[in-house]
């Protein structure tokens, strides 16, 4: 299962094109909201998630890649949600991959371990096709 975490002034370009070529891909993707049901990216856009925090929770062991659609420093103010924090715990502990706009991981807590970085702009297109051919 591929997670792709949702939270207010994340990136919404980057967000449509994972979920978009991975499940075009054939994987099961699953937008996970860190707050609410329906939530404003960084441009505005109010995007729906499939599962809330808690819910995923359940789902986290089967995790075979995490994409946070942001940069780590956006994901600092949700650390003290101990949700967050066992979420992204029990997907480390799968050894799955982890993706975001960059590997700044001095910005955050919750995370411990390497972060693959996604391009920016129309090269994310083909990063996300190759991440879905090798999971």
């Amino acid at each position: 299962m591929v997670f792709i975490l949702w939270a207010t002034n994340f990136d919404e370009p980057a967000a449509s094109v994972f979920v978009s070529e991975l499940r075009n891909a054939g994987l099961r993707v699953q937008v996970v909201g860190l707050h609410g049901q329906q939530i404003a990216g960084a441009h505005g856009l109010v995007l729906g998630v499939d599962l809330r925090l808690d819910e995923a929770l359940r789902y986290a062991s089967q995790a075979r890649c995490l994409v946070i659609p942001a940069a780590l420093r956006c994901l600092a103010i949700y650390e003290d949600d101990p949700r967050l924090r066992q979420f992204v715990q029990q997907i480390q502990a799968t050894n799955a991959r982890i993706v975001a706009a960059d590997d700044d991981i001095d910005a955050v807590q919750v995370l411990s371990t390497r972060v693959e970085i996604y391009p920016p702009g129309e090269e994310v297109f083909e990063f996300a096709r190759q991440l879905a051919r090798s999971l």
